[in-house]
């Protein structure tokens, strides 16, 4: 009797155990996790796409550059750029305290960009197959443009292609920051020949 006493509290003991753990184990996979909001999360994700209108219209916009018609072009710049675009050149020697410095004329200069390449090369040209639009986590927006610009000194008689990256920065649906990175070596020489005539 004494033997069955010790065995008969460890039995019971074992299934209060087992019962306690499958309900415990239960319960646990049944209430809902709450997380606080994660300070560290990633302000540079966010999905890119190709397919999307402001895609298509800095497609536009450099379809009309490369018309050199001011009559096709400006009507573009003015309805798509904000009024105070600002616009960045990021090139040698354009940087200040560690920043590019922004060029003058804001909307004026887009303005002027294609009538003025067009006034010093011919045959200007630029691919259009990789224009993506990033949106990020936090909503900004950028449509980014990898490009080969090309075209023929009108001044040099010279043949140039430049690789070009330019970034659109948006705000709702106007540009509000331009950037263009690429090396100015060939536009500065076109410009010189240009001016000794």
């Amino acid at each position: 009797m004494f033997v069955i006493n010790i065995v008969q509290p460890k039995k019971i003991m074992k299934k209060l155990l087992v019962g306690i753990l499958v309900l415990a184990s239960m319960i646990a996979c049944t209430s809902q996790e709450t997380k606080k909001a994660d300070a560290s999360v990633d302000k540079g994700s966010g999905t890119f796409t190709s397919l999307d209108k402001k895609s298509a219209i800095i497609k536009e916009l450099i379809e009309g550059y490369l018309t050199g018609d001011t009559a096709i072009n400006y009507p573009l710049v003015r309805t798509y750029y904000s009024d105070t675009v600002k616009v960045f050149q990021h090139i040698a020697n354009n940087q200040e305290n560690g920043k590019t410095k922004e060029t003058q004329g804001g909307k004026e200069f887009v303005y002027s960009l294609s009538s003025n390449h067009h006034a010093i090369y011919s045959n200007i040209n630029m691919t259009v197959d990789n224009i993506k639009t990033l949106v990020f986590s936090d909503g900004r927006e950028v449509t980014l443009v990898w490009t080969y610009w090309s075209g023929i000194g009108k001044f040099t008689k010279e043949a140039t292609t430049v690789p070009v990256h330019q970034a659109y920065y948006w705000s709702g649906d106007k540009i509000v920051s331009f950037k263009m990175i690429f090396d100015p070596t060939s536009l500065k020489k076109e410009i010189a020949a240009a001016t000794k005539k």
